[in-house]
């Protein structure tokens, strides 16, 4: 899930019997739980990690790709037009 928030919305995109893992602090709608157990959906709360800590790993990985595809660590400026490049496609949907 991209956010914090898990509706019925939601999971209707998950696979029956799939496991759906939302970061500590996520709001779990009434709807979500239902139609959760209505399709054997499992819902975790990842109690190891907050939003932040797993941005910073995303962010990480982001970075360390550009080094070894550059062959050098980008600059602060190049650093933030990457993760916000690549932040806008995640949102308009472009895997």
């Amino acid at each position: 899930m991209a956010n914090n928030l898990l509706t019925a919305a939601d999971l209707a995109q998950q696979e029956p019997g799939s496991t759906v893992v939302m970061p500590r602090g996520s709001v779990i709608t009434p709807g979500a739980y239902d139609y959760a157990r209505e399709h054997s959906i499992t819902i975790r709360i990842d109690s190891e990690a907050c939003p932040e800590e797993i941005g910073s790993r995303v962010v990480k990985v982001v970075l360390d790709e550009f080094q070894r595809s550059a062959g050098r660590k980008p600059t602060r400026d190049e650093a933030i037009a990457l993760v916000e490049a690549v932040v806008k496609r995640m949102l308009a949907g472009e895997d």
